[in-house]
């Protein structure tokens, strides 16, 4: 447990850092289907372990499934040799005289006018962090422990989300750029929220239904908030803001595991447990409107240093 917590908030940093990247190198028209190309790689290979567990079944352990980590370990020193720092962050440290930002300071506080904006974002990034911890890590456990699912069947539906997935991320790219960011990232948050609770309601076509649902959703929202944080603040302090939000998402899923895990002790039922994590989270996915519309802007206008 304490290396899997480890590796999460890894894992986050990661994320943040590459969503960073992808934002910086692209233009305001490209972006959302930057973001949306990054997060495909992640699916992509989030499901073909998956994939490779429910295929093999009990021909591979464990031990074996994790020992596939070898393969990415090895690529990366020929993969790190191609990449460079955005010309952006290149431009603000020359202009700057070294490293942008606001060195010594850790925890990496942004400037007095842009925390409330920093705080909403963070806030609706935990709530979403609240069901998505619950519903994604539990998922197949509860569809084979719980409903007694056989293995090859959450292979098919991680196949099934996959392909999903990748419409789910061409429909979020459109909508980012066309219906707008907030709207996009409020709407799909909500569906999530509602997908959640389809999930553990109790049969195997609602949690099969419910689960892909959200996989959809998630997809479809992942280029406009990918969007929306880069756009809503300064090359100086993106990677602090895409840090906070990493943060956000993982105590927001941390708690959403261990407040779900108590309820269904509690009440013996996963359908109460997902509504409690869940309707806070749609009832404010409206606040997504109080945030600065940022589609067609480059980040030199919509966030200047």
């Amino acid at each position: 447990m304490a290396l899997f917590a480890i590796g999460r908030h890894l894992l986050a940093g990661t994320n943040a850092i590459s969503g960073v990247i992808a934002a910086e190198e692209t233009r305001s028209s490209d972006r959302a289907k930057a973001v949306a190309l990054v997060t495909a790689g992640w699916g992509a290979g989030t499901g073909l372990t998956a994939v490779v567990r429910g295929v093999a079944g009990d021909a591979l352990s464990w031990r074996g499934l994790f020992s596939l980590v070898v393969i990415p370990i090895l690529a990366m020193p020929l993969l790190g040799r191609r990449l460079r720092e955005p010309d952006r962050f290149e431009r603000l440290r020359r202009a700057a005289g070294g490293t942008p930002g606001t060195p010594g300071r850790i925890l990496g506080r942004p400037p007095a006018a842009l925390r409330p904006r920093l705080w909403l974002v963070t806030t609706l990034i935990a709530l979403l962090g609240l069901v998505t911890g619950p519903a994604n890590a539990l998922v197949f456990v509860y569809s084979e422990s719980v409903l007694g699912l056989p293995r090859l069947a959450t292979a098919a539906m991680v196949a099934a989300a996959g392909i999903l997935g990748l419409v789910g991320l061409l429909i979020g790219r459109w909508a980012a750029d066309r219906l707008g960011r907030r709207v996009t990232a409020g709407m799909t948050q909500a569906t999530i929220a509602v997908a959640a609770m389809v999930t553990y309601s109790g049969s195997p076509a609602a949690a099969i239904s419910g689960y892909l649902l959200a996989i959809f959703a998630t997809s479809v929202f992942a280029p406009a908030t990918g969007a929306i944080a880069a756009e809503l603040f300064p090359t100086s302090i993106r990677a602090t803001v895409a840090g906070w939000m990493g943060v956000a998402g993982v105590l927001g899923a941390d708690v959403g595991l261990v407040l779900f895990g108590m309820l269904v002790t509690v009440w013996n039922s996963f359908l109460i447990a997902a509504a409690v994590v869940a309707l806070p989270v749609l009832a404010l996915s409206p606040l997504y409107g109080r945030l600065p519309e940022t589609v067609g802007l480059e980040l030199e206008e919509s966030a200047p240093d």
